[in-house]
């Protein structure tokens, strides 16, 4: 008598829920998530690569006729070596009263790459926006504050760059954070 009060309750529900469109569960539309390569927005910018510290930077072609000059290293009060070079990445600018760090007229500095070994930053530049590391050098960067007016409204693309950053030297070790 149990089981016949519990199959009639059974076929009173089912027949509720299939009058309803409830039963049976149907699947419309089965997606299946397909992986599409990512486009390499940088594939045919300019590569400048620098062999005495291993790494490489994608630049575009609004960069035309760029330069790079190197300085260091970084010497502080004590004579003790505060970073091992940092690089200049200079653009050309028709102002007139522009002058660079390196008082050269015509050349912007947009951004300059500070490299450190891992004591010299730990000493004095973990202040610095970091770049990337690998097991010998700690890389920085710093962006221009004061651009020329015929260069600020171009796009300079800084964080594309920024991103393009990779080491060319096989190392133990090497993270580049996300910026």
């Amino acid at each position: 008598m149990i089981i016949l009060v519990i199959l009639i309750a059974l076929g009173a529900y089912f027949g509720v829920a299939w009058s309803q469109n409830l039963w049976p569960l149907a699947v419309d539309e089965v997606v299946v998530p397909t992986f599409t390569p990512g486009i390499d927005e940088t594939a045919d910018w300019k590569t400048y690569t620098n062999s005495d510290y291993g790494f490489q930077l994608k630049f575009t072609d609004v960069w035309e006729g760029y330069q790079v000059r190197k300085s260091g290293p970084a010497i502080g009060k004590d004579g003790e070596a505060l970073s091992m070079a940092s690089f200049s990445f200079r653009v050309p600018t028709t102002s007139k009263i522009y002058t660079d760090s390196f008082g050269k007229d015509g050349f912007a500095t947009v951004f300059n790459i500070s490299v450190y070994t891992k004591q010299q930053w730990n000493k004095t530049g973990g202040g610095l926006p970091l770049l990337a590391k690998n097991d010998q050098y700690v890389f920085s960067y710093a962006s221009w504050q004061d651009p020329p007016e015929d260069l600020v409204s171009k796009n300079l693309n800084l964080q594309g760059i920024y991103s393009s950053f990779k080491f060319t030297k096989q190392l133990a070790w090497a993270t580049k954070p996300v910026l």
